[in-house]
């Protein structure tokens, strides 16, 4: 019986190990893809017209160009323990935002799908990436 218990306690912390980030080091290619889904998420923006142009200090720098009136728009994301959070470039002063804490987000990574998703706060719907 103990042995028993054991071998389903090894599997349960095998299936929730697999589940969690437990310290993955993103490459900036895979921040690049998360960093688009989480502002277009945010913002109701598509992520094809989210361009990634800077990885500088660990962050990863995107921006779009909304089509109503052809303004520029540009972000920066901060991706590390296991959580996402923004700023945004100040046009008017010339200068970055601050860190939008109440959006922080928690990060799961999946290794077997290779996948990270996350879920807005006030949304119900899960937003998954594949790396």
């Amino acid at each position: 019986m103990k042995k028993t218990l054991l071998v389903i306690a090894l599997i349960i912390t095998a299936i929730v190990s697999s589940k969690n980030n437990s310290g993955k080091e993103y490459l900036d290619v895979e921040k690049s893809k998360i960093c688009k889904s989480y502002i277009g998420q945010i913002f109701s923006k598509p992520i094809g017209i989210i361009q990634n142009y800077k990885n500088e200090d660990g962050l990863t720098y995107v921006r779009y160009t909304r089509s109503s009136d052809s303004t520029r728009w540009s972000y920066v994301c901060d991706i590390s323990n296991d959580q996402i959070v923004w700023a945004a470039w100040l046009n008017d002063s010339n200068k970055w935002g601050r860190w939008r804490q109440e959006d922080k987000t928690n990060l799961t990574y999946d290794k077997d799908k290779n996948e990270v998703s996350f879920k807005l706060k006030g949304r119900s719907n899960i937003t998954r990436v594949t790396l």
